[in-house]
């Protein structure tokens, strides 16, 4: 639910070296299932972007970004489902329920969630009851 740019660099290459050494000091998964269960803590990200790139080997070529702000997203929910429950088109090609909101990639429903990235391609028709 935060963003914060910490650095810039002119080649791709030097953006995957950069994420790698970033990658051995900060996770770059996300417990989905806690992400669909409530808002998370804000945390103070220019504060950890500083004790990163403190950690970071020092010929690496990168241009560090100290005054760009925070970008916090806010997400249209009504509630959080009660319980997490994947819905799959590959198991069941039918979701019904009423949408409780949009989280990032997952459609939240009161009867469960759908990662809608995870169905790319696929061509999906919502009716209205």
């Amino acid at each position: 639910s935060q963003a914060l740019a910490i650095a810039r660099v002119t080649k791709r290459i030097q953006a995957g070296i950069l994420e790698a050494e970033l990658r051995k000091h900060v996770s770059d998964k996300t417990n989905w299932r806690l992400l669909l269960q409530k808002n998370a803590d804000p945390l103070d990200l220019a504060k950890k972007r500083d004790e990163l790139l403190r950690l970071l080997p020092e010929d690496l070529v990168y241009e560090t970004l100290h005054d760009e702000l925070v970008k916090t997203f806010r997400y249209p929910l009504l509630a959080y489902p009660k319980k997490i429950v994947t819905f799959d088109f590959l198991k069941n090609p039918l979701v019904a329920g009423t949408l409780l909101g949009i989280k990032g990639q997952y459609l939240l429903f009161e009867e469960g969630v759908l990662n809608i990235r995870k169905f790319a391609g696929y061509s999906i028709q919502f009716l209205h009851a």
